[in-house]
């Protein structure tokens, strides 16, 4: 009998996507931040704001090591969840904003 020419893979030999890691350099996962923080943009503006903080958590899944970019998404995310009365994850995303950029103090919404 002969041997198949196709090789058979075990579940362990198999890696998700999610366990595979690239390497990218700062300025590469910089930029793909800010797509990500655009396309948020462009959703936010035309209320869709579901698909904005779905765009902004993906930004901040790229994990740059751009601290403003980083609050700017946070502060983006938290801002898209008020509108959508989802108020303990916009807090949290506005504190997470200040702790990364202290001086970011739009993130923060004040009751008059």
């Amino acid at each position: 009998m002969a041997s198949s020419p196709v090789e058979t893979t075990t579940e362990s030999d198999v890696i998700s996507a999610a366990e595979e890691t690239l390497d990218f350099d700062d300025d590469t996962l910089r930029a793909i931040a800010e797509v990500y923080k655009s396309e948020g943009n462009d959703e936010y503006r035309k209320k869709s704001f579901s698909n904005a903080i779905y765009f902004y958590t993906e930004g901040i899944k790229v994990n740059c090591k751009d601290k403003e970019l980083e609050a700017k998404l946070y502060s983006n995310r938290a801002t898209a969840c008020f509108y959508l009365a989802n108020y303990k994850d916009s807090l949290s995303d506005a504190k997470a904003a200040i702790d990364l950029q202290p001086c970011y103090t739009n993130a923060i919404v004040r009751e008059k």
